[in-house]
């Protein structure tokens, strides 16, 4: 119940414009763990014995998955099948915001 007041307390007209990348959160939410499994098998051969590369590899892990995510999304959005096929049907944020008749920041 907390969380629901606390959603319908929010001010819709202080929310910040809608990002480019929210319309993958679904997307790297489902696929992030196939690259974070496959970088940390193959670099963890390749980095063998190195706590320090480690160390650079556990930090820089989630900006270079994102960032991978983000760019395989907006190659895969070129192809409208294939990226409602992957996502779920899921529209973007955009075009669920436009048919609710809200506005969420200065767009």
């Amino acid at each position: 119940m907390a969380v629901l007041g606390i959603w319908l307390m929010a001010d819709e007209r202080r929310l910040k414009p809608l990002r480019p990348w929210m319309d993958y959160t679904f997307f790297i939410y489902a696929f992030h763990f196939i690259l974070v499994r496959f970088l940390n098998k193959i670099l963890a051969r390749w980095l063998w014995g190195s706590e320090l590369a480690a160390g650079l590899l556990y930090l820089g892990m989630p900006a270079l998955v994102t960032a991978s995510c983000c760019l395989v999304a907006s190659v895969l959005r070129r192809f409208p099948w294939l990226w409602n096929l992957l996502n779920g049907g899921r529209g973007s944020v955009r075009q669920h915001v436009e048919q609710s008749g809200k506005s969420y920041g200065n767009r």
